[in-house]
């Protein structure tokens, strides 16, 4: 138990009624002070989390702690991948990391656009429009993203994608077909896979919850994404 002593540099306490974890604030006005609380309280203190926004009182208020909306991206990409290609139902905490959430759905464009390729290949039936779709669709991710990822990595991206959907409109199926074989098609998928796995501290800089990116963007771009994912939101 906390000293009298130590109870006095108590700012602020939060408790989450799900998790047998709480999180409590500190103030001290000398090191001295900090070291002392530090040899007190350690065998109660799992981990110091003064960095990370998740614990600020604002977010713990708003979305609880981060371990009831947290997710493994890995794990997420591997249930996709088993999917197949299949739509899935969006649902989305409003505390999960945009970029989180992002990656997420570029990687499951990505696979759509995997699927369509093979449909043209095969000379599936209206293989070009699936393909145009997908490549829609991962153009509008993008479009997106930019407000939580690098923009100058992605503008180039983007671009590019752009002149792809053009050319999936305007060219005949051989053509598509092959465009699919050449190596700058190759690097543009590869590039899309930078952003997919990128994970410098500098794109961490830029996240935010989800919700708050709805919020200040979905007023300022009308694209369908967004306001599928407002619809996907849950508390």
């Amino acid at each position: 138990m906390a000293s009298s002593s130590i109870k006095k540099n108590i700012t602020s306490f939060y408790l989450d009624v799900q998790y047998p974890l709480g999180v409590i604030a500190f103030s001290f006005s000398t090191h001295k002070e900090s070291r002392a609380c530090e040899a007190a309280m350690i065998e109660y203190i799992l981990l110091d989390v003064s960095d990370d926004k998740r614990y600020k009182r604002r977010y713990l208020e708003l979305f609880g702690l981060p371990q009831r909306y947290d997710f493994d991206i890995d794990e997420v990409f591997n249930r996709l991948d088993k999917l197949g290609g299949h739509t899935f139902e969006l649902s989305f905490h409003g505390g999960m990391s945009t970029q989180k959430v992002l990656k997420v759905l570029l990687y499951d464009a990505s696979i759509a656009l995997e699927h369509s390729t093979k449909k043209l290949l095969s000379d599936a039936l209206n293989a070009r429009e699936h393909l145009l779709q997908s490549v829609q669709a991962l153009s509008e991710v993008l479009h997106v993203a930019h407000n939580v990822f690098d923009p100058i990595t992605l503008k180039g991206l983007r671009e590019r994608f752009e002149v792809l959907e053009m050319i999936v409109r305007e060219e005949e199926p051989e053509t598509l077909k092959a465009l699919i074989a050449t190596q700058p098609y190759r690097l543009l998928l590869l590039d899309m896979s930078y952003v997919l796995f990128e994970e410098s501290d500098f794109y961490a800089t830029k996240d935010m919850p989800i919700l708050f990116f709805v919020r200040k963007y979905l007023k300022r771009h009308k694209y369908k994404l967004l306001k599928k994912l407002k619809k996907s939101l849950y508390m």
